[in-house]
């Protein structure tokens, strides 16, 4: 080998070997720090109570208008709210006529 090759081969192996122990050194210090301690304590039965108090206000993400394709006033209804309903025609509401305020 020519002498202008082989010193920055010597210090390219001095470097990768300063490395390896410096690596290896750390890894070892680290692995013997103290184990980390945990502090326990013993169960005991007893009542839970967490309050919270929020402000602001309940926006539905989709808002639906219903209404009726029939005029009149609803007189009565044979669902109650949250029932599943389907379109076979059946009716679920009875209507009256609208008053007028001088009957």
């Amino acid at each position: 080998m020519r002498k202008g090759c082989l010193i920055p081969l010597i210090v390219l192996i001095v470097l990768v070997l300063a490395g390896a122990v410096y690596t290896f050194s750390f890894l070892y210090d680290k692995e013997q720090q103290d184990p980390l301690n945990y502090r326990t304590e013993e169960p005991e039965v007893g009542n839970i109570i967490q309050k919270t108090v929020a402000t602001g206000s309940v926006i539905p993400r989709k808002e639906v208008l219903i209404k009726p394709q029939v005029s009149g006033i609803v007189r009565q209804l044979y669902v109650e709210a949250g029932d599943q309903i389907n379109r076979s025609g059946k009716n679920y509401s009875r209507y009256g006529e609208p008053q007028q305020c001088g009957e």
